[in-house]
C-alpha cells in the first residue's frame, strides 16, 4: 500500500505545469524522478528477491528515503503556503527552511536507524505475511491429509436401509 501510494503521489506531481521563474530542470521533478527509482528499487526487494540477504537492508533503506522524499516535498510545500512559515522563509533559503529541512532528515535517519535494527534476519513472507509457497510437516499416517468431501459426493461407507418405527426408510452405516 504504501509504495503504491508513494508512486501516485510522485506520478501526480509531473503533468502540472511548473510555476513561472522555476529553474530548468524543474527541481520537483528531479525529486520525484528519484522517489521513483527508490520506490521501485523497494518494489524489487520485497516483491522480486523477497527481503533475501542484502535486500533486506536495501528494502529498509529505500522505503525510508521513499518517505523522506515524500517528507522533504511536504516540508517545502508548508514554508510556501502556511503564512506565518512563509513569513519566516519567504524564499525558501533562509535559516527556519534549512533548520526545518535538517530536522526532518535527523528524524528519518534515527527512524532508518531503528528498523534496519529491528528487521535482522527476516524474510518478506515473515514482514508482510504473504507466501507463495507453504511450509508443510512431513506427512505421515498420522497427519495425513484427507481430501475434502463435497456435499453430493457418494458417502465412502457402505449404507445399509432399516426401518425404523416410523414406515420411512432410514440410512445408518452398515456394520
Amino acid at each position: 500500500m504504501l509504495l503504491s501510494s508513494t508512486v501516485l503521489i510522485s506520478l501526480t506531481g509531473f503533468p502540472l505545469a511548473s510555476p513561472p521563474g522555476t529553474p530548468t530542470p524543474d527541481p520537483a521533478r528531479i525529486v520525484g524522478v528519484i522517489d521513483l527509482v527508490v520506490v521501485v528499487i523497494a518494489a524489487l526487494a520485497l516483491y522480486v528477491y523477497h527481503l533475501a540477504h542484502a535486500w533486506r537492508g536495501t528494502y529498509v533503506v529505500t522505503i525510508v528515503l521513499a518517505v523522506y522524499f515524500n517528507a522533504f516535498v511536504a516540508v517545502a510545500q508548508a514554508f510556501q503556503k502556511i503564512g506565518f512559515l512563509h513569513a519566516l522563509a519567504p524564499t525558501g533559503k533562509e535559516p527556519p527552511f534549512l533548520v526545518a529541512q535538517l530536522l526532518t532528515l535527523a528524524l528519518f535517519v534515527a527512524i532508518s536507524l531503528a528498523a534496519f535494527k529491528r528487521l535482522p534476519g527476516r524474510t518478506a513472507t515473515e514482514v508482510t505475511g504473504l507466501s507463495s509457497t507453504r511450509t508443510q510437516p512431513p506427512r505421515s499416517e498420522s497427519n495425513r491429509i484427507e481430501p475434502p468431501v463435497s456435499v453430493n459426493a457418494p458417502a465412502r461407507l457402505p449404507i445399509a436401509a432399516t426401518r425404523s418405527r416410523s414406515s420411512t426408510p432410514r440410512l445408518r452405516p452398515a456394520g
